[in-house]
């Protein structure tokens, strides 16, 4: 896992540096944006986005949902991860099934076994739709 990745899930995962609260996922014309009180995290528009691989993460007892959004933007290739916990992600869910080939039945793919990552890619702009 790259130095860049850790930060972005340390960013999102509850322990948190610092114990600042979550950001909420707001859904705004044909994209969404991270939000921290009055401050724009980031901002992913549906046009940009190249890939979404959801998974599993095993917190102990429980597993946590998360979806690695693989985003085109000048600067280069942004990897943003959300997670089901996060106020706005059902919204952000149904906002990404307007992409072209969106698996809308992700949930059965990766939410069983438990305990298990179940890694799947239900959004790929370069592989032909589904």
């Amino acid at each position: 896992m790259s130095a860049a990745f850790e930060w972005i899930e340390k960013l999102f995962s509850k322990q948190a540096p610092n114990n600042k609260p979550d950001p909420i996922l707001v859904v705004s014309g044909d994209g969404f944006e991270a939000v921290r009180h009055d401050d724009v995290l980031f901002r992913v528009d549906l046009d940009k986005v190249l890939k979404i691989t959801a998974y599993k993460k095993d917190l102990i007892t429980t597993d946590l949902v998360c979806f690695e959004i693989e985003v085109s933007e000048d600067a280069g290739l942004q990897v943003w991860l959300i997670h089901e916990e996060l106020q706005g992600f059902e919204t952000v869910d149904r906002l990404f099934q307007k992409l072209p080939g969106y698996m809308p039945d992700w949930r059965d793919k990766v939410i069983q076994p438990a305990f298990a990552a179940n890694e799947t890619v239900i959004f790929d702009r370069l592989s032909p739709p589904r």
